[in-house]
């Protein structure tokens, strides 16, 4: 019966080095660098450069949104997707209509993106269309009464809901 691998991982860096056995032997032992190697686990933490959004926040990733109260949740939402595919910037709104942009492999949020500001009718339309098929949408009655932080906080409500 064929061992499986075990796993030793030290850090996060970039110099840190990964260690596992492979599963015909022990006596096959690789390294590989933690940048060569993406793991997905709730344990990771999102970076910000260089400043943070204000929450809550709406993540595109492209596979649904993600809305998150904190930094510790959406590390936690986004990690359940497991890895992604590229290294695109997926886009991400905040209470204030700031836009960033989410680099997976990197777990980094930064404002640098070419979409700098959003409308509340771009928010309301973006959860509308990308929203699970069961969940109710988003009809604001007035979008002039609401403040941009409520346009925002709505739909991260929805999408928090199980």
């Amino acid at each position: 019966m064929a061992r499986k691998p075990r796993v030793e991982f030290d850090g996060g860096g970039k110099g840190d080095i990964l260690n596992f056995e492979a599963k015909s032997s022990a006596s096959d032992r690789h390294e590989i660098r933690a940048a060569e190697l993406y793991v997905y686990s709730s344990r990771m933490e999102i970076r910000y450069w260089p400043r943070m959004p204000r929450f809550p926040i709406i993540v595109d990733t492209g596979r649904g949104l993600v809305g998150a109260l904190s930094g510790a949740e959406c590390a936690k939402r986004i990690a359940r997707l497991g890895p992604f595919e590229s290294d695109a910037s997926m886009p991400v709104v905040d209470a204030t209509a700031a836009g960033f942009g989410f680099y997976p492999k990197m777990m980094l949020i930064s404002p640098l993106v070419t979409k700098k500001r959003w409308t509340k009718a771009e928010v309301i339309t973006l959860y509308n269309d990308r929203k699970k098929p069961d969940a109710p949408e988003y009809r604001p009655v007035s979008l002039s009464n609401r403040g941009f932080d409520r346009v925002v906080h709505e739909p991260v409500r929805r999408l928090r809901e199980p």
